[in-house]
């Protein structure tokens, strides 16, 4: 028998609410790396889930609660910058005596935002959550009239990510890297939302989709590591008209360029996905 929509709508975003508040609950304990991005990762999904669920519904369904969530995964995409950025600053001997300073100042913007984040996740009010999780907020969805069936919605987002793959292929655009890289995250978690069994079937498709993911992210980090600069900068750690090193934009031409030739290649296994999305 082939579950209905809203029933498996409500399911889905119980059994997310319930990995969400373990997650809260290892993060209030420890605020580990391990910890921090399991959390940062259930954050991901439910925002993604509420997402499939305003496009199946036609309406919004965002929570109140859900707009915190979304406050929370911000500054913990931050932080997981300023320690990438912190990896890679360590790399950059060329930086010569300026190399410390630059270090020193990134560690201190990851305490800060480190700080805030613990206070956050302490102070977070999980009640409206705990709601979803025992199935009370999501028990309508049993019964809802869907405006969109789950089993089209992947073929939907998945011709968006091609959209923003051809301007990112063509153009010299960083921005438009970030962009494809957020809307295949966006992709990749919507289908293990509705059709996990979509990522077994086509598992070799799903690994290369987040290497794709991993090396656009590898582009965004060194445009992150020369804002990051630009700001040491401004703040008295060099002088001030001093120009963006140039490794740090050599690191970003070659990774920007990695990114457009694995975008290049990656047609193929895309069509696998296209039609496993109209299967």
């Amino acid at each position: 028998m082939v579950e209905n929509g809203g029933r498996l709508l409500g399911r889905r975003f119980r059994d997310i609410s319930r990995l969400l508040l373990k997650a809260f609950g290892k993060a209030r304990k420890e605020q580990t790396t391990r910890h921090t991005h399991f959390l940062s990762t259930s954050l991901r999904r439910l925002l993604v889930a509420d997402m499939v669920a305003s496009m199946l519904m036609g309406k919004p369904t965002l929570h109140r609660g859900l707009k915190k969530i979304e406050a929370l995964r911000k500054s913990q995409g931050a932080l997981r910058d300023m320690q990438e950025v912190g990896k890679k600053a360590a790399t950059l001997t060329d930086l010569g005596r300026f190399q410390s300073g630059f270090i020193q100042y990134l560690s201190r913007r990851e305490t800060v935002i480190g700080k805030a984040i613990a206070k956050s996740i302490a102070s977070f009010d999980l009640g409206w959550l705990e709601k979803i999780a025992v199935g009370r907020d999501w028990r309508k969805c049993c019964e809802c009239k869907l405006v969109s069936q789950p089993e089209a919605l992947p073929g939907t987002l998945l011709t968006k990510v091609l959209s923003y793959r051809q301007a990112a292929i063509e153009g010299e655009d960083l921005e438009a890297l970030h962009k494809l890289r957020v809307k295949y995250k966006k992709y990749r978690y919507a289908v293990e939302f509705l059709h996990p069994d979509h990522i077994y079937r086509s598992e070799s498709c799903f690994c290369r989709l987040k290497e794709t993911q991993r090396v656009l992210g590898e582009a965004h980090d060194w445009v992150v590591v020369i804002e990051s600069w630009r700001q040491f900068a401004s703040t008295g750690g060099v002088a001030h008209e001093a120009p963006v090193p140039d490794i740090m934009n050599v690191r970003l031409k070659e990774t920007s360029l990695m990114a457009r030739e694995m975008l290049k290649a990656e047609l193929p296994w895309l069509a696998r996905l296209e039609g496993l999305a109209l299967a």
